[in-house]
C-alpha cells in the first residue's frame, strides 16, 4: 500500500508542477494583453459618454460646421477636454 501512496503522491506534484507552468503561461499572456484591453475599455467608456450627450454631440457637429476656424479649433479644444474627464 506504501508503494501505491507514493506513486500517488508523485503523480500530484507532477500535476501541481505543471499546473503552475500554466498558470504562469496564463499570466504572461494577459499581461501582454492587460494594455490592449485597457485601450478598449477607454473607446467603449468614450462611446458611452457620447452616446448619452446625443443632442450635445449633433449640436457640436454643426457648431464646428458653421463656426470660424478660430471658434473651431477652441471648440475642439473644450470638448476633447470634456471627453477626457
Amino acid at each position: 500500500m506504501s508503494s501505491r501512496l507514493e506513486t500517488l503522491a508523485a503523480r500530484r506534484r507532477a500535476l501541481i508542477a505543471r499546473s503552475d507552468e500554466h498558470r504562469a503561461a496564463l499570466v504572461g499572456t494577459v499581461g501582454d494583453l492587460r494594455g490592449e484591453i485597457a485601450a478598449v475599455d477607454a473607446v467603449i467608456a468614450t462611446v458611452r459618454r457620447l452616446h448619452r450627450h446625443r443632442v450635445l454631440v449633433g449640436a457640436a457637429a454643426v457648431g464646428l460646421l458653421l463656426a470660424r476656424r478660430s471658434a473651431r479649433k477652441r471648440f475642439r479644444n473644450l470638448l476633447l477636454d470634456c471627453l477626457v474627464r
